[in-house]
């Protein structure tokens, strides 16, 4: 079978790199990597290692994806999974499991969006926070990713 040709616009993809730990009502940057398997970056423009920041220095809208799957250490102990996506330091986009009226023991919220990004300045992180019955998730599997759709 022939391989698929390589993007020629800016895209990247990266998964959990191993599990996490997040206590109660906190809130933790998620520790994506591309070098898990299936993992990919055609500019270098994501840091895994320490800043987990997709920081493209080409200007456009990009189309960004971030999961995060994540586990109470009991049935029923796990209330609200909540997913963030910075621009810096603002809120862009979110997404939210809240099962506080029937508790469950693993939440996987996406978060979609189309960002506009200046090419300089603007970074994109993730982060997740979880409200749990006083005990803390262990961040199992996710994804975070992007591409250019136009300059």
């Amino acid at each position: 079978s022939e391989a698929l040709p390589a993007p020629s616009l800016p895209s990247f993809y990266s998964q959990v790199g191993g599990s996490q730990t997040i206590g109660d009502t906190a809130t933790a940057l998620i520790q994506y990597s591309t070098s898990e398997t299936g993992g990919f970056d055609t500019n270098s423009f994501f840091s895994g290692a320490s800043a987990y920041e997709y920081f493209p220095t080409i200007a456009g809208k990009y189309f960004v994806s971030a999961s995060v799957s994540a586990y109470s250490s009991g049935v029923s102990n796990l209330y609200a999974l909540e997913v963030y996506l910075y621009k810096g330091t603002t809120i862009i986009a979110r997404a939210k499991f809240d099962s506080r009226m029937a508790q469950v023991y693993q939440h996987t919220p996406v978060v979609n969006a189309i960002v506009a990004m200046d090419g300089s300045s603007h970074k994109l992180t993730v982060q997740c926070y979880a409200n749990t019955v006083s005990s803390s998730v262990t961040v199992i599997n996710g994804n975070f990713m992007a591409y250019q759709i136009s300059l």
